[in-house]
């Protein structure tokens, strides 16, 4: 079994902080909010600066694109941005409690299509995993 670098980790770490931080940022933003889509809309403007932001210190700012980079990036930027639209919504009138765990129902979803389509091992853990996952998932939303 490889070893993932301990940078993967601490990125995975980051983004597991800031995507539950910003899950409760939405919950309550979203409520004093007369709309899920303009609420969505000033996240996405902050979104694009921070980018910039992001894009000038982590990378010297090149912008690098091909086919398939404009091609996949449109699809998760369309998809993303039903996915938060949606989520908006049921956060509106939802807890933040049911309404999160079964969106994040999405990371069964990934596992499966990598091992489908991306050649990404199957192992008993990892089936373990996403079994429990799961159930964790229900647990909370019920």
């Amino acid at each position: 079994m490889s070893q993932i670098p301990k940078t993967e980790i601490l990125f995975a770490l980051a983004a597991f902080i800031c995507i539950g931080l910003c899950d409760f940022f939405r919950k309550k933003g979203v409520s004093l909010s007369p709309s899920p889509v303009s609420y969505y809309t000033v996240e996405v403007l902050a979104t694009f600066a921070t980018i910039i932001l992001l894009g000038y210190f982590l990378e010297g700012w090149k912008i690098s694109l091909n086919q398939d980079t404009v091609i996949y990036a449109s699809l998760s930027g369309i998809l993303i941005c039903v996915a938060m639209v949606a989520m908006l919504y049921g956060l509106r009138t939802g807890e933040a409690t049911t309404v999160v765990p079964i969106a994040r129902l999405s990371l069964a979803l990934t596992v499966f299509l990598s091992i489908a389509f991306l050649g990404d091992a199957v192992t008993l853990k990892r089936i373990v995993g996403i079994v429990l996952a799961i159930a964790a998932i229900y647990m909370l939303s019920t």
